[in-house]
């Protein structure tokens, strides 16, 4: 059973259901979707609001197609040409015929590919957005506080 049909026999909408999990709407239905992955915490959560055992929902979030789960990281951010990192890492797959059953080829060809491109890609970002270049001089100027890792302010 997955997460949505676990939702559905209970009754519940996604409104109501991202509401009692202290989530938004769209983060829950991304999560119910597969495009999201979950932490345990917010596995908890979305129990609680369920009204279920953590290993119910942990095992309905399972159910979920792997193929469509994005990566819940700064990865997903990062841009290669102004493609999406695993979208430009894809094309670069498919034209050089790299074997995806092979995983430590993969792995090396992931990392071959980033280190090849990521130099590239962030200098043509930062020479074509003045944005980000008045955001870094702000920032190195002490003018702006840079957000730390877990997006509150280092003082």
């Amino acid at each position: 059973m997955t997460l949505r049909e676990l939702r559905i026999q209970k009754a519940v909408t996604t409104v109501d259901l991202a509401r009692a999990a202290g989530i938004s709407q769209g983060s829950y239905s991304n999560i119910e979707l597969g495009r999201r992955a979950t932490t345990a915490a917010m596995s908890k959560k979305i129990a609680e609001a369920l009204g279920e055992d953590v290993a119910v929902v942990t095992s309905a979030i399972d159910e979920i197609p792997r193929r469509t789960l994005r990566v819940n990281s700064w990865v997903s951010a990062v841009r290669i040409d102004r493609l999406p990192l695993l979208t430009a890492f894809k094309y670069h797959v498919e034209a050089e015929k790299i074997p995806v059953d092979d995983t430590r080829l993969l792995k090396r060809a992931l990392v071959d590919f980033v280190s090849a491109n990521i130099a590239r890609s962030l200098t043509m970002e930062l020479s074509e957005r003045d944005d980000v270049l008045r955001r870094i001089q702000a920032a190195v100027s002490g003018h702006e506080e840079i957000p730390n890792e877990h997006g509150g302010q280092n003082g």
